[in-house]
């Protein structure tokens, strides 16, 4: 469902919300900013209303819903992409981490496919790789959904420690 067509009569000094939209995004804001700022610019739009022109200035989609619809079907591979556009600092941070030819991504994967909560992934995470704050490994975990049909092989050495973090 097309929804721009609701928002493009919002204009200021002959500039439509999305091209404002579009003039945020190249001074580099972030999503959020970008929100914010259509809602100081137009203060009766809602937080959705303004989340839905952010999603259609800067995405593909068409509508809030039709994002949403998509936000999960990610394979491993796009959320790292994604993970890594939208958050460069802390993802050069653990790009290179590795344990038993693990990355990050690979640890919280494993504890997530062994039926574990976003608690005990986060716990897990912080114990192999002790340099991740605690709100970078919520962060991270709180980005990322299981793929449920992926098979994880086995490893004895995480099990150990996801044993350790439940006691």
């Amino acid at each position: 469902m097309d929804n721009s067509f609701k928002y493009k009569l919002l204009k200021i000094q002959d500039k439509n919300v999305f091209d404002l939209v579009k003039d945020f995004e190249k001074k580099g804001e972030t999503p959020l900013k970008i929100i914010l700022s259509i809602r100081k610019l137009f203060p009766k739009l809602s937080l959705v209303e303004a989340k839905e022109i952010m999603i259609i200035g800067t995405t593909k989609y068409k509508s809030l819903h039709d994002f949403q619809g998509d936000l999960f079907n990610f394979s491993e591979e796009e959320f790292e992409i994604a993970f890594k556009n939208d958050n460069y600092a802390l993802y050069d941070k653990i790009s290179n981490l590795q344990y038993h030819k693990k990355d990050p991504f690979d640890i919280i994967y494993y504890a997530l496919s062994k039926g574990k909560r976003s608690i005990v992934a986060i716990g897990l995470l912080r114990k192999v790789f002790p340099e991740i704050t605690l709100q970078e490994a919520s962060e991270i975990v709180d980005c990322m959904e299981i793929n449920h049909f992926k098979q994880y092989e086995d490893d004895k050495d995480l099990d150990n420690l996801l044993k350790d973090i439940g006691n």
